[in-house]
């Protein structure tokens, strides 16, 4: 009898397979649960610190335009503003790795992303290396935000780059594809169903396995110090766990390595036409709109109303949502739109802009937020075009978010 034929040995061999698999899922799903607690602290410290961040960066700004050209307070200003930027930056990312971002989603042509994304990268990513594309034809829709999607992109072409130093091939492929059941077990999360898949493979350095185990945790780089900051690829997988998708690595030293993400698949869906551009209202009237802003947080409230009267415009300011609603009650006639925090203790913003469109059905809100787990959408996708400024702002970014909300801007 042969081995292979011996009932006792394939029983032995099977219970082998099945332990080798249950402790390869056990290991999985302990370093998911492992990411979603440094999620839930990554999440909160970023709250706190954009909430700072936003008064940092609006009053250094304010006080940089109150001062005359050639003053050397701006440049010392400029300074302080440019740190903050980048610490914001930071929270970013920290807010991207615990999915919290506020997501903006549209049907999406992925390929037309790539195409658009490789033309932009190619001359950081250098003459050395060979770039092909290899897409499907006839790729499905995804429902995506463009411009986190483009990120992922980014951060893991520029890391094929940095496996490469002495040049090679970077090799950017999609196409359809199905994912069972199986699979979404063997990675610890996903549901089965219809993807389309971006893949980015590189003949570089590669990675030993002890490396892949911890190639997504934060913070965790393989480059030398003061090369990166451990949360690009952090950030890339918070985004696609975000948009319901699955991200896999495989990699040998010596033989390069290939990032596989799947992006849920929409084939019924078709590509939206540009949007005209409305312009409902014209600076002139703009100049003397009144907006009521209501933010529990003292300091972002009176930032936000400096920023706002800088830019012309008259303003109201309330602490809370009851406030709010009890001032819009008595000038509900003069006051054009109301910008919101949605989490205030209470009352948050969205309850507050329901109790004020039950008296002015056709108010103009805007809704500010620290991260999409204070958003009341549970997928933390929001479908309001544009209806949410995520802290921390600038005058710059305020303002813009304004006039897009009244229409004088896309």
């Amino acid at each position: 009898m042969s081995p292979c034929s011996d009932p006792v040995m394939q029983r032995e061999q099977h219970d082998a397979n099945q332990h080798e698999e249950r402790t390869r899922l056990e290991l999985r799903i302990h370093q998911l649960e492992k990411f979603e607690a440094i999620g839930r602290l990554a999440g909160g410290v970023a709250h706190d610190f954009n909430n700072a961040l936003c008064v940092i960066l609006g009053w250094t700004q304010l006080a940089y335009e109150e001062l005359p050209e050639g003053s050397p307070t701006r440049k010392k200003l400029d300074m302080v503003r440019q740190q903050a930027q980048s610490a914001a930056e930071l929270t970013r990312q920290l807010l991207a790795f615990a999915r919290r971002q506020v997501l903006l989603p549209t049907n999406l042509d992925l390929n037309h992303l790539v195409n658009q994304t490789v033309q932009l990268l190619l001359n950081v990513l250098g003459k050395r290396l060979d770039v092909r594309l290899a897409l499907e034809p006839d790729l499905d829709v995804v429902s995506v935000d463009a411009s986190q999607i483009e990120q992922v992109l980014v951060n893991l072409c520029l890391n094929a780059r940095d496996a490469m130093p002495g040049g090679g091939g970077l090799t950017i492929a999609t196409k359809n594809v199905k994912v069972s059941q199986k699979f979404c077990r063997l990675h610890g999360y996903g549901t089965p169903g219809r993807y389309a898949l971006l893949s980015v493979s590189d003949t570089g350095t590669g990675m030993d396995s002890a490396t892949v185990e911890h190639i997504f945790e934060p913070f965790f780089t393989t480059k030398k110090m003061g090369q990166g900051t451990g949360l690009g690829l952090a950030t890339v997988y918070g985004i696609v766990k975000q948009h319901d998708g699955i991200i896999t690595v495989s990699s040998k030293v010596g033989k390069g390595t290939t990032f596989e993400v799947y992006f849920p698949a929409f084939p019924a869906l078709s590509k939206p036409e540009p949007e005209a551009r409305q312009n409902s209202l014209q600076q002139s009237r703009l100049d003397t709109q009144i907006i009521l802003i209501a933010d529990d947080n003292a300091a972002i409230l009176e930032f936000a109303g400096a920023a706002l009267e800088s830019r012309g415009y008259r303003v109201i300011l309330a602490k809370n949502g009851p406030e709010a609603v009890s001032l819009f009650k008595g000038r509900s006639k003069e006051i054009d739109m109301v910008v919101l925090d949605i989490n205030m203790p209470g009352m948050g913003g969205r309850e507050a802009c329901s109790q004020m469109r039950a008296i002015a059905p056709d108010l103009v809100a805007l809704f500010t937020t620290t991260h999409s787990a204070e958003t009341a959408s549970p997928d933390s996708k929001i479908q309001e075009g544009g209806a949410f400024l995520q802290k921390p702002y600038d005058v710059d970014a305020l303002h813009h978010a304004v006039r897009k909300r009244f229409g004088v801007e896309n």
